[in-house]
C-alpha cells in the first residue's frame, strides 16, 4: 500500500527568513517561484534528494528533470508532481489544501490544457480531480480522511463523486460527521444515495442523515428502494 503521508516522516531542515506563500499564486510562474522558495525553506535539498524523499517517504515518483521543470515556470506541472514536490519538502495534510488551491489558480490562468494519460485533451481541473481521487483510493484510510477534511467542500464533493463507491463511502464516515453531512448535501442526490447505501453498518449512514436538514434527509431516503430505506429507519444512530 502506498503511504503518501507517513506519520513518522523525518523532520526537514528549515531555513529561517524564507517562507513560501501558495496564497500568492495566480499563474504558473508564481507557482514555480513559490515551489523554489518552498525548497529553500526546507533546507534547499537537491532535486535528486527531493526525488529520493518522495519515493522513500511517500511512494511517489519525482524525477530530477520533472522537479526542475516544475521550478522553471515554463510548463504547468501535473498535480501529482506538485503533490510529490510539496510532500518531499515536508508539507503535511493541513498545508496541502493551500497548494491544491494554488495549483488550481495557476491552472485557470492562460492555457490549462494538458494531455491525459490516454493521449486526449483534458482540462487541468478534471485531471486534478481524477488523479487525486485515484491517489486517495490507495492511500492509508487515515491519511485520505485527513486530506479530504482539508480540501475545500466543492472540491471534496467532486472527489467523492469520481471515486469508486466503496472507498468514497468509507471516507465519508471516517471524517467528522458534520463535515461528512456537509459533503453529502453538496453531492448530486443520486450519488449521495449510492454512498449512503454503501455505508456499512447502516447506523453510520443514519448518523450522517441525523446531521443534515430533515427535508434533505427525507429526500435522500425517498430516492432509495424500500429495503435499504427500511434498514436506515430501524438502525440506531452512531
Amino acid at each position: 500500500m502506498v503511504d503518501h503521508l507517513p506519520r513518522h516522516a523525518p523532520a526537514r531542515p528549515y531555513r529561517p527568513g524564507v517562507e513560501a506563500d501558495p496564497g500568492s499564486v495566480t499563474t504558473k510562474a508564481d507557482l514555480a517561484r513559490e515551489l523554489r522558495k518552498l525548497r529553500i525553506a526546507s533546507g534547499k535539498p537537491s532535486l535528486r534528494e527531493l526525488g529520493r524523499r518522495a519515493r522513500a517517504d511517500h511512494g511517489l515518483e519525482l524525477p530530477r528533470s520533472t522537479a526542475g521543470n516544475a521550478e522553471s515556470g515554463k510548463v504547468l506541472p501535473r498535480w501529482e508532481v506538485i503533490l510529490a514536490f510539496v510532500l518531499a519538502c515536508g508539507i503535511g495534510p493541513a498545508g496541502l489544501r493551500h497548494w491544491q488551491a494554488a495549483w488550481q489558480r495557476a491552472s485557470a490562468s492562460g492555457d490549462t490544457r494538458l494531455e491525459s494519460m490516454s493521449g486526449g485533451p483534458e482540462s487541468a481541473h478534471d485531471e486534478y480531480i481524477r488523479r487525486t481521487a485515484g491517489h486517495m483510493e490507495i492511500m492509508p484510510p487515515a491519511a485520505a480522511a485527513e486530506l479530504l477534511a482539508a480540501t475545500a467542500p466543492a472540491l471534496a464533493a467532486e472527489l467523492l463523486t469520481v471515486m469508486n463507491t466503496k472507498p468514497a463511502a468509507e471516507l465519508l464516515t471516517a471524517i467528522d460527521p458534520s463535515r461528512g453531512a456537509e459533503l453529502l448535501t453538496a453531492i448530486d442526490p443520486s450519488r449521495a444515495v449510492e454512498l449512503l447505501r454503501a455505508i456499512n453498518p447502516p447506523s453510520r449512514a443514519v448518523g450522517l442523515l441525523a446531521v443534515i436538514t430533515p427535508a434533505r434527509a427525507v429526500g435522500l431516503m425517498a430516492g432509495m428502494t424500500p429495503r435499504p430505506a427500511t434498514a436506515l429507519l430501524i438502525a440506531p444512530i452512531i
